[in-house]
């Protein structure tokens, strides 16, 4: 169980993380010098209690600056020996190393976190873009397979085993792959974690999908001109309303969390355009 102590030094540290790196300089430097006047009385109103050896015949601004000069090592616990503390400048000097060695590991820290993020954010942009090129590269894949379904259906004026199983799996792969759109706008405004899409992705993503839905309703189209009979097809049938329904869930959130407002109507109407087939 933490003890009271324990839960304000943790406090403490916690603030000091949350403060900027000039604020932790300016803490750093105002503790530096509160000490250094700290020294600088008591070698004036009590020698024997100050750092030592001095020039007691310095003026004032030298012993000045030699106290402030002794503060300085103490904070950086460089200790050069060449100024030693005495008396109850002992006790100030140990106060101050201590406080100076957790504002400046709280600096380091936060510098070292700062890289860190930097890394992890490097690798959540190229993670995503990848993220984006599979998908744009998955769905060309998908317009390729319809091109060679609808060449075969006008050649062949049907579709065989194979013809239906590749089907399917152009249903299914065009599923898989807008089931990864929205991650890429996990968040607020099109972010996820580290990463924003830029507008170029976002549009030719945009169009990959529109393109995509529209060689299926192509398909469709060539498929009711040669006679088969693709609503008899249960299986197909259902896979294809699956993308339907995906497109009609992922539209919305697409449009509400893009950071670019793009208009998202070209993809909505083909979508209907494809339900109106199928009823």
């Amino acid at each position: 169980m933490q003890t009271n102590s324990s839960r304000r030094s943790i406090y403490i540290i916690d603030k000091l993380t949350q403060q900027s790196y000039g604020v932790l300089f300016l803490i750093w430097f105002g503790v530096t010098f509160t000490f250094g006047f700290l020294y600088f009385l008591l070698l004036i109103y009590s020698p024997e209690n100050g750092p030592s050896p001095l020039d007691q015949g310095s003026t004032f601004l030298v012993k000045f600056l030699n106290c402030l000069y002794f503060s300085v090592i103490t904070a950086t616990s460089t200790g050069y020996g060449d100024i030693a503390p005495h008396g109850i400048s002992r006790f100030l000097a140990s106060v101050q190393s201590v406080t100076a060695l957790v504002v400046f590991a709280v600096f380091v820290s936060k510098l070292v976190s700062y890289k860190q993020e930097f890394a992890l954010s490097e690798v959540h942009k190229l993670t995503f873009e990848e993220m984006v090129h599979h998908i744009r590269e998955g769905l060309y894949i998908v317009r390729k397979d319809c091109n060679r379904l609808i060449e075969y259906a006008t050649q062949k004026q049907k579709l065989e085993t194979t013809g239906w199983a590749d089907l399917k799996i152009v249903y299914r792969h065009t599923q898989s792959l807008l089931q990864k759109i929205p991650h890429l706008y996990a968040g607020s405004k099109g972010k996820m974690g580290f990463y924003t899409i830029d507008r170029d992705r976002e549009t030719l993503l945009h169009e990959s999908v529109f393109r995509t839905l529209t060689r299926i309703h192509k398909m469709l189209t060539v498929f009711e001109q040669s006679k088969i009979e693709w609503k008899q097809h249960t299986e197909s049938l259902e896979l294809l309303k699956k993308i339907i329904y995906l497109i009609d869930v992922i539209t919305p959130n697409w449009k509400q969390e893009s950071p670019y407002k793009e208009d998202f109507g070209d993809i909505t109407k083909i979508n209907e355009e494809i339900r109106k087939m199928i009823s």
